[in-house]
């Protein structure tokens, strides 16, 4: 019994030890995880939030799709092509034919649009195909007509 609490003893003073030898640093430290936890914690919560659990995979990837898009047309200053395509979002987490109706048709009405800068103009045409492909996949799935 003597050994054991000998034993915890100098584990004790070994970690305060330790905690003394790091102590300018542990303040720093500490911050710095309690950033990283709350920046993974709010990715996460973002994530969770954008596409439900009950949405075709497919689906969320036209979710996914459209709230980039948003984000990109919102940074360029496009407040009307990114409420349209917010609203057709809308309409595709309520009801998927419809939706997928009025996603096609925000995207043939957005497709003519040009951005400033070349490199938004590459990346916008980026996430416009993967958002027309996520589409027509989800119409060919649900067999609707041909968009």
């Amino acid at each position: 019994m003597l050994e054991v609490l000998v034993g915890v003893l100098a584990g004790l003073l070994v970690l305060a030890g330790v905690a003394v030898i790091a102590g300018p640093l542990l303040p720093r430290a500490l911050r710095g995880a309690r950033g990283l936890v709350r920046r993974t914690r709010g990715n996460a919560a973002a994530r969770r939030a954008l596409v439900s659990a009950d949405v075709h995979p497919t689906t969320q990837k036209a979710l996914v799709a459209t709230a980039r898009l948003i984000s990109l047309l919102k940074t360029h200053g496009q407040e009307r092509a990114a409420a349209a395509l917010r609203a057709a979002g809308r309409n595709l987490r309520q009801d998927e034919v419809t939706g997928l109706q009025a996603m096609n048709n925000v995207v043939r009405i957005l497709r003519e649009l040009d951005l400033d800068e070349e490199s938004a103009q590459a990346h916008y045409r980026d996430l416009m195909t993967q958002l027309r492909r996520a589409i027509n996949d989800r119409a060919e799935q649900l067999e609707l007509l041909p968009f």
